[in-house]
Formats: structure tokens, C-alpha cells, sequence
């Protein structure tokens, strides 16, 4: 019985249909990807577009500096959980003085605002603290058994009951200085204290036996040329220098805030006037207009008026 053998046509169309089909089983493939990827662009176009209608919508309830969500804020004056103050918004439970209901947690106000949780006013809690650190503390919240030598801690001094735990210090003192310790509520603001770049001066009194030799040139060393320590050099304000019984009481001031650096500075400016320059005492009296007054050693304080619209001056200030 004869064979017959294909064309050569036949074989030729056989093998572009079969090329037509792996280029369509190509496309099928790759499919998937372009189609995702063109649904993300539109969902995220249209995403955006929500979101400023939203922004949009926001505007009316926002100022230019330094405003908060009003979850957050509501979280930070110790309301309530997350869940709770999310409840308390649905409920449409939080307004304004006016009687505006606020229904989103996500509008944003200045820390100031003062809202109503069923008709009970929420005032704003302050953004600083004082706390007068005793000596031989640690300014850690961690508990004392947690540290390497069982130093007593900040954990030792808990904040009021009527403050939050979202109060943080605003920088440290060394374990044998006492003094002013601050206590923020906002980090931007304890950026801005701490931050040489803004020249917020702290003010220390500062205690060493005996008597310093030549005062003017303690002072010309402090103020002009500098003392030179492993950190470079550093310069302060020398306000006064007192003989005080067996001791020299100096009142200086620095902008910056190194480990040790008063006492390193107090040091290396006498070391070659005073037969033993160490520091015997230490104690932070100012930060900026905030003052340590008569607070008691280990107890917390409100500012006052004069240091609240300083602190307003500095958290409104670029």
C-alpha cells in the first residue's frame, strides 16, 4: 500500500499554526502581569484622587503648625486604647466646644484644642513637665534591677496619675547630677531644646573646694577661649563665682549638652589653679526660661505662665 507523504504546504502551515499558537500561549502568560499591573495604576490612581478629596476636606480643620490627628491626640491626654478612642469617634461621642461632631480620627488640630467626650471637656495636657532629679539616679525608665550595676532609676519616680505615660525626659543628667530633668509630651520639641542649633542655654551651679585663684582668668578661659576636651572645644557663660565656706560656687551655662562636659570643662580650666578642681556638686537650675524654683528634689511641677508662652515661642518657632 503506498505512502503518502505530506506536502511540503501542509508542513509549512502546520508550522505556523503551531508558532500562532505559542505566540498566543505567550500572550495568554504574560496577561495576567500587564493586567495587574494596569488595575494597580488605576486603583492607585483613583486611590490618590480620594485621598486628596480627603486632604482637601482636611484643610478646613487644620493650622500650619504642629497639628496632630485626633486619635493621636486624644491617645496622648490618656483617654483611652486605640479601640476605645476609635469607638468614642464612631459613636460620634467627640465634638468640638461649637458642637461640631467629629467623626473621623483622622482630622488633624493644633495640641491645644480642647474637646468635648459627652459634653465633658478634654483640655490638652502640658507639653512640658518638671521633675526635680535626685542625685544617684539613673535617667532611664528601664526598671534598676535592669541595669549592670542596680542603680536606682527614673522607674523609682512615676509620673502623676494625671499625666501619661507618653511624657518622655528631654535628655538626661548624668547619675550624680541633680537638678531640672524636663519631661516632653512632643518629640519634635525636645528636638529643639536639645538641639545646640537652637543656643537654649542650661544653666548649672556648680560646687569645688577651695578658692579659684584668679577668677577673670577662669572666666576668660569659659567664655572665650574655650576649653579643649576628647570632644573639642567648648565654651559657656560664667553668670557668677562665689566663695561659699570651703567651696567656690560657680553658676555657668552651656548650650550644649555632652556627657559630663561641665564637669570635664570645670577640670580642664583649673586643673592648673586649684590643687583638686573636681566637681563636689552639681545641680541643673535652668533650661531655657524654665526654672527648678522650689520644687522638691524628686517631685513633678507644672511651668508656669512666663515659661508656657516660652515654650509655645519655642514649639511654634522653625
Amino acid at each position: 500500500m503506498p505512502v503518502t507523504v505530506p506536502s511540503f504546504n501542509f508542513i509549512f502551515h502546520i508550522k505556523v499554526l503551531l508558532r500562532s499558537l505559542l505566540l498566543i500561549l505567550i500572550i495568554l502568560n504574560m496577561m495576567p502581569l500587564r493586567s495587574t499591573s494596569f488595575i494597580l495604576r488605576i486603583t492607585r490612581a483613583s486611590t490618590n484622587q480620594q485621598l486628596q478629596q480627603q486632604l482637601q476636606q482636611l484643610r478646613l480643620y487644620t493650622s500650619k503648625n504642629g497639628d496632630l490627628r485626633l486619635d493621636r491626640l486624644l491617645s496622648n491626654r490618656g483617654i483611652g486604647t486605640r479601640s476605645t478612642i476609635s469607638n468614642l469617634i464612631k459613636t460620634r461621642r467627640v465634638t468640638l466646644p461649637d458642637g461640631t461632631i467629629l467623626n473621623s480620627p483622622k482630622l488633624k488640630f493644633p495640641p491645644s484644642t480642647t474637646f468635648l467626650i459627652d459634653s465633658v471637656p478634654s483640655s490638652p495636657l502640658p507639653l512640658l513637665l518638671k521633675f526635680h532629679k535626685p542625685t544617684s539616679v539613673l535617667t532611664s525608665s528601664a526598671p534598676s534591677e535592669k541595669n549592670h550595676f542596680s542603680r536606682p532609676t527614673l522607674s523609682a519616680y512615676p509620673l502623676p496619675p494625671q499625666y501619661t505615660s507618653k511624657y518622655h525626659p528631654c535628655g538626661r543628667l548624668d547619675y550624680s547630677t541633680s537638678g531640672l530633668l524636663l519631661f516632653s509630651s512632643s518629640g519634635p520639641l525636645t528636638h529643639k531644646i536639645l538641639s545646640p542649633n537652637h543656643h537654649i542655654p542650661k544653666k548649672y551651679v556648680v560646687k569645688i573646694l577651695g578658692t579659684i585663684p584668679s577668677i577673670p582668668t577662669f572666666i576668660d578661659i569659659i567664655e572665650n577661649v574655650g576649653v579643649e576636651t576628647t570632644e573639642g572645644i567648648h565654651h559657656g557663660t560664667v553668670h557668677s563665682v562665689e566663695k561659699i565656706s570651703e567651696y567656690t560656687e560657680i553658676t555657668m551655662s552651656i548650650e550644649e549638652g555632652k556627657h559630663r562636659q561641665i564637669r570635664r570643662m570645670i577640670f580642664n580650666s583649673l586643673k592648673d589653679q586649684v590643687q583638686d578642681p573636681d566637681v563636689k556638686s552639681l545641680v541643673r537650675v535652668e533650661v531655657g526660661e524654665c526654672e527648678l524654683g522650689d520644687l522638691g528634689v524628686g517631685e513633678y511641677g507644672e511651668l508656669n505662665e512666663k515659661e508656657i508662652e516660652w515654650v509655645n515661642t519655642i514649639f511654634n518657632t522653625s
